[in-house]
């Protein structure tokens, strides 16, 4: 096989994949992840009184954390990503409803500085509210604080692309009307 040939097999191949996916999730065969939080791990959740900043309170427990007693990575990802589907879904955005409307929410690129990683049995408040989309993506920001003494222990931020899974074309934030 020559280098083109093989450069055209793994496009096919990613082409195919992605082709699947978008089918499987127009067919309603692939059912949502979602995690479930337990009681004691989200303590409370709620909106500012202008509904522009989600807030949810944690508290860690081991199985989210390392080695060392730190939140992980793949957590931190979980967590914040959960946040803002939850932060939708109060805003009357379930992923059913997009779904029955075409459209799905992808998250593109995730960022965080991580100042002090938080620990097992740490209550700590997850912040999110909506930036100014940029180009073809929704961002977000996020601050996770220690909710005891209000130390800033990450903050970041996260695009989103929204998408009209039927006719495989990505939505401009402008024409996202669905909000």
């Amino acid at each position: 096989w020559s280098d083109k040939d093989k450069d055209f097999r793994l496009s096919f191949k990613a082409s195919v994949k992605i082709n699947r996916c978008l089918l499987n999730l127009k067919n309603g065969i692939i059912a949502k992840r979602m995690k479930v939080m337990k009681n004691e791990t989200t303590l409370k959740q709620w909106h500012d009184d202008d509904l522009v900043k989600f807030h949810k309170e944690f508290k860690l427990t081991f199985g989210q954390c390392d080695i060392n007693n730190k939140l992980t990575l793949a957590e931190l990802l979980l967590m914040t990503s959960d946040t803002a589907v939850e932060d939708y879904n109060q805003k009357g955005l379930s992923w059913q409803y997009l779904v029955d409307n075409g459209v799905t929410i992808l998250t593109s690129r995730s960022a965080f500085h991580i100042e002090k990683m938080p620990v097992a049995n740490q209550k700590i408040t997850l912040n999110t509210w909506e930036e100014k989309s940029e180009g073809l993506q929704l961002s977000r920001k996020y601050e996770i604080i220690d909710s005891e003494s209000g130390e800033l222990l990450i903050k970041g931020w996260s695009f989103w692309t929204v998408v009209d899974f039927q006719k495989r074309k990505i939505i401009p934030p402008k024409m996202f009307t669905l909000r």
